[in-house]
């Protein structure tokens, strides 16, 4: 409750997963299972729609900004993002080569690379490191500044940024946001994805199904490929792979289903920081024993020190409002 005796509200459901992508683990009673440790490291799993899961109140909120753009990030960017992705997903679930399109293969390798940087995790860092970026007196962050400086602004940076810091540290930190864009419609990076051989992964015949998590991003260099391979769970029974390419496609032929399926599902658990998801509570002693052993450090961490200097300039701007 505030001062006026009114609740707070903790802002839109800004999903992290989003319902298109996390949907496909439904059983037929339109719920999947959550697994997480609420308490004292033990692993529940608990019955959600896909609405009620995989989200953060106000993740993705300009914290500070008018009503009418605060969840401009989510509304448009991400959501754009996400809709030219479902029609993709349709597209790789049903094994229609036919289908595909420009629109629809760009609109999945944004997808995927959003998911790279759209983490809780993300946010934090970009925010944090953007924030301390502009009040450190950095030399390419000066000789931006002087681009925008009006006569009336501070002479530095570092005295713009830091009197802002000061008076509303919230815009200060929306800043990262600018970055997280520029990152998700990045056409480089775009086609590096969209540039590589891609093929879906049926796993029927495993024992057990797939499960995915809150980094469903997986850059594996355990098979004999000359270079790392990506992969993403799409469903109980299929996994999405990117490979450099037809020659080291041919490597997945060699592999069972069951093998491989129990790879994955210890890549995806090891590394989940917050939620696995999957259809049912059968691997619920699976993910207990491996729920968080071994978490990798996030893709954005990696773009983020191998692009410093185009991601400073693209920091400096007059903050958004």
């Amino acid at each position: 409750m505030n001062k006026t005796g009114k609740r707070k509200t903790k802002g839109q459901r800004h999903h992290y997963l989003p319902e298109f992508y996390i949907k496909t683990w439904c059983a037929p009673d339109g719920e999947l299972c959550e697994y997480s440790k609420p308490y004292n490291n033990i692993v529940k799993c608990h019955r959600r729609a896909p609405k009620g899961t995989g989200y953060v109140h106000g993740l993705y909120k300009l914290t500070g900004a008018s009503p009418e753009i605060q969840n401009r990030f989510e509304e448009v960017l991400l959501k754009r993002a996400d809709n030219d992705a479902s029609d993709a997903l349709k597209i790789l679930l049903s094994l229609e080569n036919s289908a595909w399109d420009d629109r629809r293969r760009i609109g999945w390798s944004r997808f995927v690379l959003s998911l790279t940087v759209r983490m809780p995790t993300d946010v934090a860092l970009i925010k944090s490191a953007v924030s301390e970026q502009l009040t450190s007196g950095d030399p390419i962050v000066e000789s931006s500044y002087q681009q925008f400086r009006r006569e009336s602004d501070p002479q530095s940076a570092k005295e713009y940024f830091s009197a802002i810091g000061e008076k509303t540290p919230d815009i200060l930190r929306n800043e990262g946001f600018r970055v997280l864009s520029r990152l998700i419609q990045h056409e480089e990076l775009e086609e590096r994805i969209a540039n590589r051989f891609w093929f879906v992964i049926k796993t029927e015949a495993a024992r057990h199904s797939i499960l995915t998590f809150d980094d469903p991003i997986l850059w594996c260099n355990d098979f004999p490929t000359a270079s790392p391979v990506l992969m993403v769970p799409i469903g109980p029974r299929d996994i999405f792979v990117a490979a450099h390419d037809k020659h080291e496609a041919r490597v997945f032929g060699a592999i069972s289903p069951s093998s491989l399926t129990v790879y994955v599902n210890r890549k995806i658990t090891e590394g989940a920081r917050h939620i696995v998801v999957g259809t049912d509570d059968k691997q619920l002693r699976f993910v207990q024993n491996h729920m968080g052993k071994c978490l990798r450090p996030r893709e954005l961490q990696r773009i983020w020190q191998s692009r410093q200097e185009e991601l400073r300039r693209l920091s400096v701007r007059a903050p958004m409002e």
